[in-house]
């Protein structure tokens, strides 16, 4: 079970799984863990305050009992969503509840999920969580989706769940769950009545059961996930390696966290800050500390701490200088391209004014033998090396950049 709540001890709880096998490394309650926040990069202690607990691999929390961490996420005001947000996402795997925890043990928690059995030997279940209907007391509650059908898990899922609550002043406090498998799309739940009223934030998360803990989110101001879907683009070029991103179904603002692991350690690289209606869905950021031709692990973080996770190459683009031909009117260039892909051109008076104010100029592409003919301001690479032909532009100088799009 996971539980948010107004006092210190508790805040929210999840059911997830524990391998019996690991059980001989546990430790007994009153030993802490350091967990990081992927997000906002804070490192939290969680108390293992009742059972066992123990780490694997010096990152996964495997425990049975009770996990407690103070965790101050403050609300902050959302203008779209015309209220005040706070947000916390656990990863955990997924044990099934045979009998929902009792009220007593739930408490006056602002908001909590459990996922319950389906019946005897079932390893399907459903979730539910805790809040109030109809001004009755506070109970357990089907939690449902946005398409009216209840939340549905498998024993041993790994679940992604983010606890999204908004403050009004003249509202009760609700708040809304997303769950989806890990690295998948989440899923918004209804909106669940809480039991609380206070405006402050999330103060506390707890974690009842048995299961495993293997990452935490957290973020104030953010209303949901940023996009179903996120894909990006790392190269260099012009001195820098960029990236370019791409989301689907964005609806809100927030920032773009990318993180990449070097050295053994999550490293902020580059970030997109957005504010309300920014969204065009593709943005272009220069990173920093990455080596051309070098892989990487990439890890690129929705406001809501969606997590989007990807091993990529920090491809280059080379201009091979003896296929650089310079006529009255045309720039012939021939670079290293990757087949299936597209590229434009960018060009700037100026090497050193912002991304943004690079222009895409149209081009002539030479395939099977002759040009084009005809201007393109994006192309598509047939081959592992594309000869285009760039414009000369009115301007005094000009220089230019070739971007690989997807």
């Amino acid at each position: 079970m996971i539980e948010v709540t107004m006092r210190s001890k508790h805040a929210w709880a999840v059911a997830c799984g524990i391998f019996l096998f690991l059980l001989s490394q546990c430790a007994w309650s009153g030993d802490t863990y350091s967990v990081t926040d992927s997000y906002s990069l804070v490192e939290y202690v969680f108390t293992n305050t009742l059972g066992t607990a123990a780490t694997t691999n010096g990152t996964m929390i495997v425990f049975e009992g009770q996990l407690d961490a103070g965790m101050t996420v403050t609300s902050a005001w959302n203008k779209t969503a015309n209220a005040y947000i706070a947000s916390v996402q656990l990863v955990v795997e997924v044990k099934l509840f045979d009998e929902l925890p009792s009220s007593n043990e739930v408490g006056n928690v602002r908001g909590a999920v459990a996922a319950l059995r389906t019946g005897t030997g079932s390893t399907t279940g459903l979730y539910y969580a805790w809040g109030i209907t109809n001004n009755a007391p506070a109970t357990w509650v089907p939690l449902m989706t946005t398409n009216g059908t209840q939340f549905v898990v498998g024993e041993g899922s790994t679940n992604s769940i983010t606890f999204v609550f908004r403050y009004s002043d003249s509202d009760p406090v609700t708040y809304q769950v997303f769950i989806g498998e890990a690295g998948g799309d989440l899923q918004p739940s209804e909106a669940v009545k809480s039991v609380t009223t206070s405006m402050t934030g999330i103060e506390s998360v707890s974690l009842l059961g048995s299961g495993v803990l293997q990452s935490v989110a957290s973020a104030s101001g953010t209303p949901g996930s940023l996009s179903s879907k996120l894909s990006m683009n790392v190269y260099y070029s012009s001195n820098s390696v960029c990236a370019d991103i791409n989301t689907v179904a964005e609806s809100q603002q927030g920032t773009i966290l990318i993180h990449a692991m070097i050295n053994g350690k999550w490293v902020l690289v580059g970030k997109v800050d957005k504010t309300v209606g920014e969204f065009d869905n593709t943005y272009h950021v220069v990173l920093s500390g990455l080596t051309p031709g070098q892989t990487y692990q990439f890890k690129v973080y929705d406001e809501a701490g969606h997590i989007y996770e990807e091993s990529l190459t920090v491809a280059t683009i080379n201009i091979a200088s003896s296929f650089v031909d310079m006529e009255m009117q045309m720039l012939t260039v021939t670079f290293n391209s990757d087949v299936g892909h597209h590229y434009e051109v960018r060009v700037a008076s100026d090497l050193g004014v912002a991304a943004s104010l690079w222009t895409v100029e149209d081009v002539e592409v030479y395939k099977n033998g002759s040009w084009s003919g005809s201007l393109t301001n994006s192309f598509l690479a047939g081959t592992t090396e594309t000869t285009i032909r760039i414009p000369k532009s009115s301007r005094d100088r000009a220089f230019f950049r070739i971007y690989r799009k997807d």
